[in-house]
């Protein structure tokens, strides 16, 4: 069973989170109550859509403050590989898929998984899919979807 002891936000929730728009109780509750850990793969993809330099800089706070206090987490090799393997099972079974689009929250649910952390997304659905294929090797995460209007703050 999965401790629920920590949280791991997907990109999905961060970017309404930072614009103002949603989510802003329920994300500074758990940062509160320490139980949230950033994913590098969420943060670079929060920096790859970062639009102004202070921006970057509001994110660069975030990641050193996560950072300092050792609530990064980052795929180690063995992710990567698990990765690969899902892949392989997906496009085994259910026909070809570009990976470059999968890569990142296959990665992002090994993280998680590795620490027994939810993931909160707004992609419940598409978390699912590779969520079953990474049950498939004897690996568990749970997946909490959300909705902006449920957290309009």
């Amino acid at each position: 069973m999965i401790s629920q002891r920590f949280v791991v936000f997907d990109t999905s929730v961060y970017v309404p989170y930072y614009r103002g728009e949603a989510y802003r109780n329920y994300v500074r509750r758990e940062i509160l109550r320490g139980r949230v850990r950033l994913c590098s793969v969420v943060l670079q993809e929060l920096y790859a859509g970062t639009r102004s330099s202070q921006d970057k800089r509001d994110l660069d706070l975030v990641e050193r403050a996560f950072y300092q206090r050792g609530y990064i987490l980052t795929p180690i090799h063995q992710d990567w590989m698990i990765a690969g393997r899902a892949i392989h099972r997906h496009i085994r079974t259910y026909g070809e898929i570009n990976p470059h689009d999968h890569i990142n929250d296959i990665l992002i649910i090994l993280c998680a998984s590795r620490v027994g952390a939810r993931i909160v997304t707004e992609n419940k659905e598409h978390f699912e899919v590779w969520t079953r294929q990474i049950h498939r090797m004897g690996l568990k995460v749970k997946i909490e979807g959300v909705r902006r209007g449920d957290h309009l703050n």
